[in-house]
């Protein structure tokens, strides 16, 4: 970090303080991970990066809300409202429409959540960017999880699919790969 710091490497600094937060979420070091999300925030909005800052806020949510830091889920939420109604960047759109399907599907209100992840993926799906696909894939869980509550077992079944790259049947590898991400969300 220092070092991407001294050349002046502002997205590398961002980057590096990531992944830096993420494993110290990993390994259950929540203060840690917050501490290392927020000087990456500061670093993007310095940098003017809507789009990371709108990632790193919705981290911070996460991390908040396992924290069960109702002030603070509530205060990434507003910044998220805020950035998203700032900008016009397609990428932002998704990232917060994905914030919101995920929001709503926590409070249970499963028919609104898929609203959100639907409008979502339409967008993601209408851009040829690369930068989509690893959104677009997971839309594809996030939905597939969701139509899984939902009891919507088809459904459910062909999103997963997708998450995983289209396969037309789920290896028993894929399907310990769902259990695992849906055990250790963050």
């Amino acid at each position: 970090e220092r070092a991407f710091t001294e050349i002046g490497s502002v997205a590398n600094t961002i980057f590096v303080l990531k992944k830096q937060a993420s494993i110290h979420a990993y390994l259950g070091q929540i203060d840690k991970a917050i501490i290392h999300y927020q000087k990456a925030f500061l670093q993007a909005k310095q940098r003017s990066d809507i789009v990371e800052q709108m990632s790193i806020s919705e981290q911070l949510y996460g991390l908040y809300d396992e924290s069960n830091c109702m002030e603070q889920k509530y205060h990434y939420t507003q910044i998220l409202d805020s950035l998203y109604n700032t900008t016009q960047n397609i990428e932002a759109h998704v990232i917060y429409y994905q914030f919101k399907g995920n929001l709503c599907q926590e409070q249970a209100d499963y028919k609104l959540a898929e609203q959100w992840f639907l409008k979502a993926m339409d967008i993601a799906m209408s851009q040829s960017n690369s930068n989509f696909n690893y959104d677009l894939l997971l839309l594809y869980f996030d939905l597939g999880e969701l139509y899984h509550q939902m009891n919507r077992y088809d459904d459910a079944i062909k999103y997963i699919h997708l998450s995983f790259g289209g396969d037309t049947q789920i290896s028993e590898t894929n399907y310990l790969k769902y259990i695992i991400l849906t055990s250790i969300r963050i």
